[in-house]
């Protein structure tokens, strides 16, 4: 963005020397005298203002936009001000000027979105505001200084947006830089007046705000675990009609579950691991055949190497053992340092990158038509590798738990490559360097119900366990109060339904079903530490929707997203939490949002020219809201005029 043309709106000779200040005094004139003054105007017009603000009713009505004229009072200095016509359609091309390049915001944008008075554009008040603000700014010594002018103005506007609106309002560069100059300088003395009510910010307003925005809860909760469900739903197992019919009617996705295993036939060459001095692969003639390419770097070939290995070659097995059925979450990867296995490493980069360079020679020479037939078992046995052709189909299973040169990995590859192919890769696994062919692939496909019998009842009935569960809580519910009926005398679902109950009738009742009620001491919202959570913890994550509830509601149970175990949730009571648990920034992010409540209101209430604390403050006349205010009919409450008025119970407010 270019930097905006200041021509125009240079400092006068008389106030040349502020290029960065924000108050300027004159020549003779002490900068003190300006501050005393700035304090003492903030003084009289906040500390005199605020406390009694409440007593002021706010004005309303239209204003004409002919020429009018505008009189006031300084409060600080009691010099009267006037300004005729010409001069107030300057101030509002200096507005509109503004408006067109997006850099000011009119009292009429802060009105309330409901009132149906609020102008599009400037209201008379935004014209009357700029020429008090500015005429204060020039009593306090606070000016635009040539940085700042320059500075504000790169933001929103380039040289050729500056001519282009001032052509449009029919003025000169030099005078819309100007304006917008005139414009900022009255900002900055509402900038002061703001900064100076929001030394003023209430405590207890931020205290009070915080405790509304954070509730504490406390809870008390029911679960049962819905694998102690399971084998009573296989008592009730269906017939084989009903299971057919239940199989028959899950949707593909759930089918797959019961789809057979994919088989796989296929040949493979290996070099066992691990490689170096105490192997019993002899090398040399993979090496001979496939040595190393002079453009190669070594050093980044064997660091790459140990990169891509260190996950299944080089990792440290924890002490002791992790148990995957412990239910602990596993514990992080450790790897053996490079230079700890440099000589291994170097030596099994040498053979990946060999077998490597075989790969690419024996998939080349298959893609050429014209070349004769590859035999790469043949040439793969001549190199020293291990070659095994499983003669039966392999599942994916299988594939994976083959401790010499199996892995996830490969049987990934497997899956998903084309008959009769080999992987494009190298395998590396924890016991070998592997690469293979996919000879003969039979995909997963569905199967007979009759013949898996035994797997769809175990789903079955992983099903009807989520449903006994929830069944056996729902009937606690009903045990708990009365469920209402509906228009035609049937009692309504219980999704529909969330009786109120005292935390001594649910234990009561639970205790018939043996069942334990575990309470939760208070908590807010605020997410808890995996370490410091509760199930109740876990499942409130799930289910945020548990804070809306109103103090004693039972609601309906559900399944946790894991769908181990079905809960039953009591909201027992609430209370605002304590302020000790307020957080440094929820201070300081309360305190900046009081600022700013009381900052819009302040310019709602008091820096509005249509407040009776204005009028009276400034002395303010303003001929035309007088003739305005004879025009409107007796009772009415707004004026005529939507487009240049303002409510009176909602005014707008500068911003």
């Amino acid at each position: 963005m270019s930097t905006p043309s200041t021509q125009g709106a240079q400092p006068t000779p008389e106030h040349a020397a502020h290029d960065d200040d924000f108050i300027v005094a004159p020549p003779g004139r002490s900068k003190a005298f300006y501050i005393f003054v700035l304090a003492l105007m903030v003084f009289v017009l906040i500390i005199f203002s605020i406390g009694d603000l409440a007593q002021y009713v706010l004005g309303g009505g239209g204003a004409d936009q002919a020429a009018i004229e505008v009189t006031w009072i300084d409060p600080i200095t009691k010099k009267k001000h006037e300004v005729n016509g010409k001069d107030y359609r300057e101030a509002k091309l200096d507005l509109d000027c503004c408006m067109g390049l997006n850099i000011w915001t009119p009292l009429s944008a802060f009105a309330e979105d409901d009132d149906p008075n609020r102008g599009i554009g400037f209201e008379p008040e935004d014209v009357v505001l700029l020429l008090t603000l500015e005429q204060l700014a020039i009593e306090t010594g606070i000016e635009v200084s040539n940085r700042e002018f320059s500075d504000r103005l790169s933001l929103f506007v380039t040289d050729a947006d500056l001519e282009n609106i001032g052509n449009r309002f029919r003025r000169n560069k030099t005078k819309t830089a100007a304006g917008i100059r005139r414009v900022m300088r009255a900002a900055n003395m509402r900038t002061a007046i703001l900064q100076a009510a929001n030394m003023f910010a209430d405590p207890a307003a931020v205290e009070a705000a915080w405790k509304e925005a954070n509730p504490e809860y406390r809870f008390e909760y029911i679960e049962t675990k819905i694998s102690d469900w399971e084998e009573v739903a296989k008592e009730s197992a269906p017939p084989d009609a009903d299971l057919k019919a239940w199989y028959d009617g899950l949707q593909e996705f759930q089918k797959r579950q019961f789809y057979s295993d994919a088989m796989m036939q296929v040949a493979l060459a290996y070099v066992p691991m691990p490689a170096g001095a105490d192997s019993t692969f002899d090398a040399s003639a993979l090496l001979a055949k496939y040595p190393k390419p002079d453009a190669v770097d070594l050093a980044a070939s064997q660091e790459l190497y140990y990169n891509l290995s260190r996950a299944t070659r080089f990792v440290i097995e924890p002490d002791p053992p992790y148990d995957p059925e412990s239910g602990d979450p596993a514990p992080p990867l450790e790897f053996q340092a490079l230079e700890d296995v440099r000589e291994t490493v170097n030596a099994e980069a040498a053979i990946y990158n060999a077998l490597g360079e075989f790969l690419k020679d024996v998939r080349t020479r298959e893609a050429d038509v014209d070349a004769p037939d590859v035999d790469w078992v043949a040439e793969a046995t001549a190199l020293g590798l291990t070659v095994e052709q499983p003669t039966a189909s392999l599942s994916t299973e299988q594939i994976v738990e083959n401790e010499t040169w199996g892995g996830q990995a490969l049987a990934s590859r497997l899956s998903f490559s084309p008959k009769n192919s080999m992987i494009p890769n190298v395998q590396v696994h924890k016991g070998a360097l592997v690469i293979a062919r996919l000879l003969d692939r039979v995909d997963p496909a569905p199967q007979d119900m009759f013949l898996i019998k035994d797997e769809v009842v175990d789903a079955w009935a992983k099903e009807e366990a989520r449903r006994l569960a929830v069944q056996r809580f729902n009937v606690l519910r009903d045990m708990c109060a009365d469920r209402p009926l509906d228009d035609n005398g049937t009692m309504i679902a219980e999704a529909a339904w969330s009786p109120v109950v005292d935390s001594e009738t649910l234990r009561e009742q639970a205790d018939i079903f043996s069942m334990t009620v575990t309470d939760r001491a208070w908590r807010g919202r605020r997410p808890i530490a995996p370490d410091d959570a509760t199930d109740l913890d876990t499942i409130l994550a799930e289910q945020p929707t548990m804070f809306d509830l109103e103090p004693g509601m039972l609601p309906q149970p559900g399944i946790n997203r894991a769908g181990t175990h079905a809960y039953l949730i009591h909201l027992v009571e609430t209370r605002e939490a304590p302020l000790d648990q307020m957080l440094p920034v929820e201070l300081l992010n309360g305190r900046r949002t009081e600022l700013n409540t009381e900052a819009v209101a302040l310019m709602r209430d008091v820096l509005h020219p249509r407040s009776e604390w204005f009028q009276a403050k400034f002395q303010l006349n303003v001929p035309s809201w007088d003739e305005e205010a004879e025009e409107e009919p007796a009772g009415a409450g707004s004026p005529t005029d939507g487009d240049e008025a303002t409510d009176s119970n909602d005014p707008p407010a500068g911003g």
